[in-house]
């Protein structure tokens, strides 16, 4: 038979150990978030939409913007991206992937996290005066976060 002293020490050490356990997971799972393996919503959409603003930001000066300028004088190539300040220029995940060579990984993540390749896009608005780098990107994700 066990006395109270016994049973007391025994408590005291299930007690100890199931504190143990909980200060280990608890730390285990902080690592895991603070190292990125675990994404909470918030910090996979602010990922995810900074992959859509570098494509865009490609897409605008490399393509878009590149193929615009070639032939016409600077006037004409001001009045036609005026047209596009306030509804701005509308490039889907579909586009995006088909024009960017270098961020495969970049759209294989957003395709990933079950974007919808025609919702998801960019919005990029041309804006005075209207040089290569003269432009703000608005990112619509259509995505499970």
């Amino acid at each position: 038979m066990e006395t109270p002293i016994k049973k007391s020490k025994k408590s005291k050490r299930i007690i100890l150990a199931i504190i143990g356990i909980l200060v280990i997971a608890g730390a285990v799972t902080a690592t895991l978030f603070m190292t990125g393996v675990i994404e909470t919503p918030a910090s996979k959409e602010k990922r995810l939409t900074g992959y859509m603003t570098d494509l865009g930001n490609e897409f605008y000066t490399k393509l878009f913007y590149a193929q615009l300028k070639e032939g016409r004088s600077k006037d004409d190539l001001s009045k036609f991206l005026k047209k596009y300040e306030k509804t701005g220029v509308k490039v889907d995940l579909d586009n995006l992937s088909r024009t960017t060579k270098d961020n495969k990984d970049k759209v294989k993540s957003l395709k990933d996290s079950s974007c919808d390749i025609n919702g998801t896009k960019d919005t990029i608005n041309p804006k005075s005066p209207y040089g290569q780098n003269d432009y703000t990107v608005k990112v619509t994700l259509k995505c499970k976060l």
